[in-house]
């Protein structure tokens, strides 16, 4: 007894293995489908590869853009506008006020008439008038 077409032991599509052990006996691209999906293993694998491509790309690009974002943000904090704002501006800031302190006497007398004078720090020379101190 020999096999026929019609036979378990044909090959309807031709890829070297019988119709009884190929999951796809008419696609000669394909002989198993190991999962039992209906989809055959090589066209499973080349749409998987497929698929691990696209995110291997996706992740590339999204890499590059950290990059570029990176870059310019680095750029940007280091350029001499931004060095000039973090310099403290001097020229804003007002000087504590100067305390105007009062004069001290150096040097204290009475002439012959009974008036008392003062010569002051300040170089001012004041007498006493029975009341106040008055300016010369």
């Amino acid at each position: 007894m020999f096999p026929n077409d019609e036979s378990e032991y044909a090959d309807s599509d031709g890829d070297g293995v019988g119709n009884n052990a190929d999951a796809f006996p008419n696609d000669s691209s394909e002989t198993k489908d190991s999962d039992g999906d209906g989809v055959g293993d090589n066209y499973q694998n080349q749409l998987e590869e497929e698929q691990r491509n696209k995110y291997i790309l996706i992740g590339a690009i999204v890499g590059i853009i950290i990059i570029i974002v990176g870059v310019i943000y680095k750029q940007k904090r280091n350029s001499p506008i931004q060095q000039q704002e973090k310099q403290i501006d001097l020229t804003n800031i007002a000087e504590p006020p100067v305390t105007q302190t009062e004069p001290t006497v150096t040097q204290q007398w009475t002439d012959e008439s009974g008036y008392t004078w003062r010569l002051m720090s300040n170089g001012e020379t004041m007498w006493w008038d029975g009341t106040d101190w008055k300016n010369l």
